[in-house]
């Protein structure tokens, strides 16, 4: 599955993400020297825009569920970071916590979160994994075989 995911993840990250300024006769034209032109090509000093989108692209298909911090400098956001959906945790205020052991933020605006979430029948946040169904699938193909295989073992008798 690993494969899977990880192909997945890099032909999404190989797409690009133009910044568009409209012009006055309903038109449009790009723009690579829009602010969040240039916040997208270098989202953080660690990674490129091409490792962001992998990582979010993958950690989406993994758990669900994935989270862009934007850092602010002044009120305007000037980088982009990856967090760990499993470190995020939301307060009964409406902020939300993250922890993952080695970086602690707390006190997050909900507006300072980029969420990417999938879709989940049970829940509307969302969240599944689009891995989930494949599991489900695997484990019933197995105790199938499994038990199949009991029955031949046992002389074909129940």
């Amino acid at each position: 599955m690993a494969v899977v995911v990880m192909k997945r993840a890099r032909a999404l990250a190989r797409l690009p993400i133009p910044v568009y300024r409209r012009k006055s006769d309903d038109g449009r034209e790009r723009d690579r020297k829009h602010p969040m032109a240039r916040l997208l090509a270098a989202p953080n000093p660690a990674m490129s825009m091409f490792k962001l989108l992998e990582w979010t692209a993958a950690t989406r298909d993994i758990f669900g569920w994935a989270v862009w911090y934007k850092l602010r400098e002044r009120g305007t956001v000037a980088q982009l970071w990856p967090l760990h959906p499993r470190a995020l945790s939301r307060r009964p205020d409406g902020l939300w916590d993250f922890d993952n052991g080695k970086l602690r933020l707390v006190g997050i605006k909900p507006t300072d979160l980029m969420h990417f979430r999938t879709f989940d029948p049970d829940l509307v946040e969302g969240g599944m994994s689009p891995l989930e169904p494949l599991r489900s699938t695997l484990e019933n193909e197995h105790a199938a075989r499994s038990a199949t295989s009991s029955f031949w073992g046992r002389g074909a008798r129940p």
